[in-house]
């Protein structure tokens, strides 16, 4: 079983190798023209596993002996039943390989214009048979009989009296006009009764607006996130501060939510965001969390939770998934709760395989 590449060392094999200038060129003949070459995916495994230099065109080379090339040349992914098997075959979830190669296709600017297949058309020989040749003069209909043919019984609408038209016109402008009446009427009608209604309205919403604040200082209020819906709060033994539905490092640039209902239920899922502003560059990283595993010793539980970046709405170069447990330092120096991250996989180079960041958090 392989696994998706290193995320910014595809793209960059990519840009590298593809020669978009060529009229011709486009996505699907660029996919096509990487040569396949037997027991390639091992083989680039092991080169990067031992640190040696990266080739590019063994890259590609990797990606044409796997299904993932399939998968980039699916012009609409969602539609595509390679989705789901190409996942399990890869080693990551189909979320994960979706927002994986969509992204890609976002930062490499693909167009639809580029998935077109240039093929030998094959129309202009079949447009040529008789089957596709105008037909004849001699399939054109007959036209149509004289009018002296007509059975005797047939009246022409030239022949009729004028003055029969005459009459019609006579009652078709009272006809308008009294459907105009009855329009305005029932017009008039609809207003007075909203006219009637209104100050009832007025009147009834009047005491609302005395109870709160005067009419002159009252602004609508902001609307704010939706917040976890209860509010309850879980101790672990040997951390000394709750675990609320919303935690948060001191700075408030990074929050978990919903973390105390999912203990609670021992079910569900909870979410975080990170946003951190570095020399006027914003980073930001949101993603989803959910309980790995539960250890019962003695009526305690020791929750391992998993966690998944969102690569939509993280930052390209952050996204990953991990781990990560809560703990209470041993420095009583350092109050709150600590939170070991632990990265498993990476879909970028700013947070590599293993990497361990710590947090004390608090709840708010």
């Amino acid at each position: 079983m392989s696994s998706l590449p290193d995320y910014e060392t595809l793209k960059s094999a990519i840009t590298t190798c593809w020669d978009r200038s060529k009229s011709n060129n486009n996505w699907i003949t660029f996919l096509d023209s990487i040569a396949k070459a037997d027991n390639t995916s091992g083989a680039w495994e092991e080169e990067n596993a031992e640190g040696t230099q990266d080739n590019n065109q063994e890259l590609l080379t990797f990606i044409a002996n796997t299904d993932l090339v399939e998968i980039l040349s699916e012009a609409d992914l969602h539609a595509s039943d390679l989705l789901s098997t190409t996942a399990d075959r890869l080693g990551v979830k189909s979320w994960q390989l979706s927002e994986y190669v969509e992204l890609l296709k976002e930062e490499l600017s693909l167009t639809s214009d580029q998935y077109i297949r240039y093929e030998k058309a094959e129309a202009s020989t079949d447009s040529q048979s008789p089957e596709h040749q105008a037909p004849s003069s001699s399939s054109t209909p007959a036209p149509a009989a004289p009018a002296e043919s007509l059975p005797p019984t047939t009246i022409d609408p030239a022949q009729l009296p004028q003055n029969n038209a005459e009459p019609k016109s006579q009652y078709l402008v009272p006809l308008l006009l009294a459907g105009i009446g009855i329009l305005l009427l029932i017009l008039i009608v609809v207003l007075s009764q909203k006219n009637e209604k209104a100050p009832q309205t007025r009147q009834a919403s009047k005491p609302e607006i005395q109870e709160g604040k005067p009419s002159s200082s009252w602004t609508p209020e902001k609307p704010k996130r939706e917040e976890p819906a209860t509010q309850n709060s879980v101790y672990f033994q040997g951390i000394d501060l709750p675990i609320t539905n919303k935690i948060c490092n001191k700075k408030g640039s990074f929050c978990i939510y919903n973390l105390a209902k999912i203990v609670a239920d021992e079910k569900g899922s909870a979410y975080y965001e990170f946003r951190e502003l570095n020399k006027g560059k914003l980073t930001q990283i949101n993603g989803n969390i959910s309980i790995g595993k539960i250890e019962r010793t003695n009526n305690m539980r020791n929750f391992t939770f998993e966690w998944e970046d969102d690569l939509r709405t993280t930052t390209p170069g952050f996204a990953a998934t991990g781990y990560f447990r809560l703990d209470q330092d041993t420095d009583k120096s350092k109050p709150g709760i600590l939170t070991r991250f632990v990265t498993t996989r990476s879909f970028g180079s700013k947070t590599p395989v293993g990497q361990e960041n710590t947090s004390y958090l608090f709840p708010r």
